[in-house]
């Protein structure tokens, strides 16, 4: 937001100056003394890209007027990495006086410079080096004079950062954490020239990681564990710009839990096992330290392909290191600053290859001159000679083995690369023990005055065909003590906690488990640091089920008998009786002690349980006293199991002997014991009877449907214990109603049953007794019809009779009518009647019948 209201300000402000304002281009050269105008590269911004190989420079000094001192606002910029833009505080290239070297990577879009008040000049000068690589559109500045500064200090407002400093301008944040950063400014001048305030001023900040952005409130997040110096450059309403050293430090913090091993399988509910945490390797989550220094030295680690230089598009190649510890303004002061400048890479003919170190005021020295024909066929590392189908492309062709090659001023050295170049392979540089190291073709001590913060670039030129290779890395090292002061920090671990199932012991570094059943567990460890951060792991411990075998207790078998063996745990891998047998259920009928051994086997790991049983065996007896028996003799006699006399009698009685008489009917039981579990029973039904009399049922009868019939199979010489048995009804009492309950022939058939079977049987038909009605009775005395008589009602006894004369009235009625009305008073003529019978199978039935007393 900050960025945005400053950048609208500045434009609004320039443009009430644009018309007529000239174009002043870095290729025109000289000196130019202005207060406005617009500062281009060579190709006028964005018009055109700038050239390749220029070595250009321009300075800006103000014009009469009361503001003395010159500012640029660059609107645009885009600057390729391997050029860039150097800015000197004053009227020439004053090393002493460079205020920075800029490009892509450190940036000046929406961003002013100016001459400071110490310049008395009050000019800028700026100088543009490109090399013969990659170019881009160049800039934009807006060129304008402004008062002489008065002095600003970047400062923080800590009270209002999230997470607020600790002691010293610290801040301590988890890996991945946002920091909302605040920035305020000091003003010890304040209101010598002009008024300057906090709210007015533009707040640049350098988060230490290559990152740049504008705004007094900032949020920044880091992505890699180490610390990180912030500076923040305050530049006021005039556009003076801060000078002192911030002295903000991140330390952030990462995941500690480093190595972590596999768990072993373990058996259930016998075995245990310890996770241990801690530094020492052997423990089964290793926890690496938490830490970092501030180096002095920088390294570019990813790879870039060096193509065969004439016959591809590029014969240079940059890579480039950035630094920002250091103090702003500190510079090189002798060749010792630098220690070595190091690569690791692979090529075919190092003298192809050219090598320049270039710092970031544009200061550079060559490494290792371009040798050309006159020698130089040495292999660097072990490259890869086969050329693709496209030599000039990364993806045609795979890279070789790097090597590490260095360059000192400092080491013990071998020579230049030259004095090696003739060899079959150039000797890489032993950078533990610092030999091997080589001798720069240009000393080193060119680059005293560069500064220490900036872009350090490395420049490779392939200037020979018909070889390649890559380089995978390189560094530059300078001397620590060079660093402002030497920092670094470790975070501690603050506690551990852990979830899981079955966790039987906590320490303060391992917990112990000992799970009781089968089945994958997690147990996650969480790690709490000094800086509230926290990090997790879930380590996995497959248990491997113990079988819990259980066979019944020790038994005895009767003679004949088998028993079925079963551990009572199914589906273990394996099963081992000591019968041989490997099914998990066997079957035994003999003395002996049977015992198994369960096992589960996942890999090496075998989990198993074992159980016995003692199983003897006893004679079975036969309880057997034949099929049920009737007798007339009046006694019986039953015999048990002689097999064995050690066997037992417990007879219905009570009686313990080997045999029983019965002298009654009743039902005999038998138990036959051999020790104490073998036992036989045995019931028969005795029935003990004279033989019977003989049955007679009587002579053969006719009845009809609806009557029922007495028949009794009784006799005389009855005596309790006869078993009667009716056919076909199925009754068994001495006597029978049968009732027919339809016409026909029937014949009834009785058992009477002892041990022997007398028996007799009666024919019964049944017939349909009709009833009919009369039309004319006459009650007159004279003993003829004198009565209402219905032929045949005597068979329905219980019959209702209702009688009505012609108009419906009702003049008779009985409800077990004899046929003995003989008309009461009723007058002759015609009379309706209702005659009902009391059995369901006849149906009602009615009439006219006439009353004729005079026989007429």
């Amino acid at each position: 937001m900050y960025r945005k209201i400053f950048t609208t300000l500045f434009l609004l402000t320039a443009s009430i100056f644009t018309y007529g304002q000239s174009n002043y281009l870095i290729s025109t050269g000289g000196t130019i003394s202005t207060c406005s105008g617009f500062f281009y590269d060579s190709g006028l911004g964005s018009a055109a890209n700038y050239g390749n190989n220029q070595n250009l420079t321009m300075t800006f000094c103000a014009g009469a007027g009361v503001n003395t001192h010159i500012q640029v606002y660059f609107n645009e910029f885009d600057v390729d990495p391997s050029d860039t833009l150097y800015i000197y505080d004053g009227n020439s290239v004053n090393p002493a006086n460079l205020i920075g070297a800029y490009n892509n990577t450190n940036s000046l879009e929406l961003f002013p410079v100016q001459a400071t008040i110490s310049n008395s000049s009050g000019c800028l000068t700026f100088r543009f080096k490109s090399n013969g690589t990659g170019v881009a559109a160049g800039w934009k500045g807006t060129v304008s004079c402004v008062q002489a500064c008065q002095k600003v200090f970047s400062d923080l407002d800590s009270v209002n950062m999230i997470p607020r400093p600790v002691d010293s301008n610290y801040i301590n944040i988890c890996l991945g954490d946002t920091i909302t950063f605040k920035g305020s400014a000091i003003f010890p001048q304040n209101g010598l020239v002009y008024q300057q305030d906090t709210s007015t001023c533009t707040y640049i900040w350098n988060f230490g990681d290559g990152t740049i952005d504008t705004g007094r409130v900032i949020k920044h997040n880091y992505g890699i564990v180490k610390g990180y110096e912030v500076s923040l450059t305050v530049i006021d309403v005039n556009g003076c710009v801060s000078t002192n050293f911030l002295g903000c430090r991140v330390r952030v913090s990462g995941n500690p839990i480093g190595s972590i091993k596999a768990l072993p399988d373990i058996c259930s509910s016998s075995d245990s096992i310890e996770i241990t945490v801690g530094y020492d390797p052997s423990s089964i989550i290793t926890i690496k330290p938490i830490a970092s220094q501030l180096s002095a030295s920088q390294g570019f680690d990813s790879t870039l392909f060096i193509p065969d230089g004439p016959n591809c598009p590029t014969q240079c190649y940059n890579t480039n290191v950035s630094f920002t510890a250091f103090t702003p303004g500190q510079t090189i002061q002798s060749a010792a600053d630098i220690l070595s400048i190091c690569v690791n890479m692979e090529h075919s003919f190092v003298g192809d290859l050219e090598f320049t170190i270039t710092c970031p005021d544009g200061k550079s020295a060559i490494l290792k001159e371009y040798i050309g024909t006159s020698g130089g066929g040495a292999f660097m590392g072990v490259p890869n000679e086969t050329d693709g189908l496209n030599e000039c492309v990364a993806a045609d062709n795979a890279p070789g083995i790097g090597w590490e090659y260095c360059w000192s001023n400092i080491y013990p050295n071998i020579g230049t690369i030259e004095d090696n170049a003739n060899q079959t392979t150039l000797d890489s540089t032993n950078r533990t023990n610092n030999t091997g190291y080589y001798l720069p073709n240009e000393p080193l001590t060119q680059l005293v005055g560069c500064p220490l913060n900036g872009l350090w670039n490395i420049e490779i030129c392939d200037a020979w065909g018909s070889d390649n290779g890559y380089i995978f890395s390189w560094d530059l090292n300078l001397d620590p003590d060079l660093l402002p002061t030497g920092w670094g920090y470790e975070v501690g671990i603050d506690s551990l906690g852990w979830s899981g199932s079955f966790i039987e012991v906590t320490t303060d570094s391992s917990i112990i488990v000992l799970p009781d059943s089968g089945g994958l567990y997690d147990y996650t460890l969480t790690i709490y640091d000094k800086y509230g951060c926290s990090y997790d792991t879930t380590l996995y411990v497959n248990v491997i089920e113990t079988p819990v075998v259980k066979l019944p207790s020790d038994t005895t078998l009767c003679q004949g008998q088998t028993l079925t063996l079963n551990p009572n745990y199914s589906g273990a891998n394996t099963y081992h009786w000591s019968t041989s047998a490997s099914t998990e259920t066997i079957i035994v009928n003999s003395d002996g002690n049977y015992s198994i051994t369960a096992t589960n086997s996942i890999g090496p790991v075998s989990c198993w349980d074992r159980d016995s049983i003692l199983v003897a065996v006893v004679p079975m007896p036969l309880a057997d006293l034949g099929p049920d028996i009737c007798t007339e003799t009046g006694s019986h006699i039953f015999y048990g199991d002689a097999s064995s006399p050690s066997f037992t009698y417990n007879w219905s009685d009570g009686s313990t002997n080997s045999t029983y008489t019965a002298t009654s009917s009743g039902m005999v039981t038998v138990e036959i014991k051999s020790g104490q579990y073998c036992i036989d029973k045995d019931t028969v039904n005795v029935k003990v009877f004279p033989a019977p009399a003989s049955v007679d049922l009587g002579e053969d009868q006719s009845i009809c449907s609806h009557q029922s019939v007495n028949l009794d199979a009784t006799q005389a010489n009855e005596q309790a214990g006869f078993i009667y048995q009716w056919h076909p009804s199925g009754a068994n009492s001495s006597t029978l109603v049968f009732k027919p309950g339809v016409a026909g022939t029937f014949v009834i058939k009785v058992d009477k049953i002892a041990c022997t079977t007398v028996y007799d049987s009666v024919t019964i038909t049944s017939i349909n007794c009709e009833v009919t009605a009369p039309n004319v009775f006459t009650p007159n005395g004279d003993g003829i019809n004198d009565q209402l008589v219905f032929v045949g009602l005597n068979e329905y006894p219980g019959s209702k009779l209702l009688v009505f004369n012609r108009w419906g009235k009702k003049v008779y009625q009985n409800d077990s009518y004899n046929n003995d009305w003989d008309g009461d008073n009723s007058t002759d003529g015609t009379y309706y009647y209702i005659l009902s019978f009391p059995v369901n199978t006849l149906p009602t039935i009615s009439g006219t019948v006439n009353i004729m007393r005079d026989g007429k």
